[in-house]
């Protein structure tokens, strides 16, 4: 098992290979910087990779689709690894990035697996080398069986594997990352809205670790601006008349992530205006290992609930 390399692995030709993960951080005002890295690393050519922003955050995932050797030339390789180590210089936060993009590639006698760590302003490549396993061969495009892997190649395989996923995982703790992945399913996340229930309806899905929370018009909502009145008037303290006011105007109110015991894990900050004109409220919310309820506030947190 060699140690690993910061340098990347393009001195010598790879049969197939293949791209995952998904590269994240902030953005300020730099989305025309942002959609150019992305359309470089696609026209090299090696796999298709998408580009998310929302509000000062971005994401950059990467299809995993299996590449052929001839694609695998060194040439492109050499041209991605560029793009991708400085790619953080161009951004005004460059220590915000996260990372869990990963590169696999295949050799006649072993695997190259290369992970892209942000080390200060650039990307530097750490490459681990071991045995070419079974599901390594399934992904083979052309289907050639190759000699049965050693049992030395297979235990190698696993303690590297061991190696690698604790790597990973300890940056995945470090960066918050680690709360999302084993973050609740949507199914086990209570909505509680309040003195808004019935006014307004939600939706909430969720991709990579991240809640995405959708707000329209309840069956409750009043269908005119007089309907507002009886409500303001009949209600029954002062917080429910507080979020009414906020409902009637399209005012600003936040999203609260909470632990079992009520402790806010994260908060959002959004808009109730598009409900005015009748479109939808969309807001995401990083997910946290915890989390059991989420509920809408009048107030930030530091201002209490």
């Amino acid at each position: 098992m060699n140690e690993s390399e910061k340098t990347s692995p393009v001195e010598e030709p790879f049969r197939y290979g293949w791209f995952d993960g998904i590269l994240q951080g902030s953005q300020e005002g730099e989305s025309q910087v942002l959609w150019t890295v992305v359309g470089d690393l696609n026209r090299i050519g090696l796999t298709t990779f998408s580009l998310d922003i929302d509000g000062g955050r971005f994401s950059i995932l990467a299809e995993d689709q299996t590449v052929s050797g001839e694609a695998l030339s060194k040439e492109r390789v050499e041209r991605f690894f560029q793009i991708l180590k400085v790619f953080p210089s161009l951004l005004k936060n460059p220590h915000s990035i996260e990372s869990t993009l990963r590169a696999t590639f295949v050799t006649e006698k072993e695997v190259v697996e290369t992970l892209f760590a942000p080390i200060q302003s650039e990307f530097q490549s750490l490459s681990k080398r071991r045995g070419i396993s079974e599901s390594d061969r399934a992904r083979d495009p052309s289907a050639r069986l190759l000699p049965p892997v050693s049992r030395r190649a297979i235990l190698g395989g696993i303690v590297l594997g061991f190696f690698v996923m604790a790597w990973i995982l300890f940056g995945a703790y470090q960066k918050g990352m680690l709360g999302r992945i084993f973050s609740p399913k949507v199914n086990a996340i209570k909505v509680d809205m309040g003195p808004l229930k019935g006014f307004l309806r939600s939706k909430i899905t969720k991709r990579w670790g991240i809640y995405q929370v959708e707000l329209e018009r309840g069956p409750k909502y009043p269908k005119t601006v007089k309907e507002f009145v009886p409500l303001l008037q009949e209600a029954k303290d002062s917080m429910t008349r507080a979020f009414f006011l906020r409902l009637q105007d399209g005012g600003r109110v936040w999203v609260f992530l909470l632990t079992e015991k009520g402790r806010v894990l994260e908060s959002k900050e959004l808009s109730l205006a598009p409900l005015l004109q009748g479109d939808r409220v969309k807001v995401k919310i990083p997910g946290r290992m915890w989390a059991k309820t989420m509920r809408l506030s009048l107030y930030p947190p530091d201002q209490g609930k």
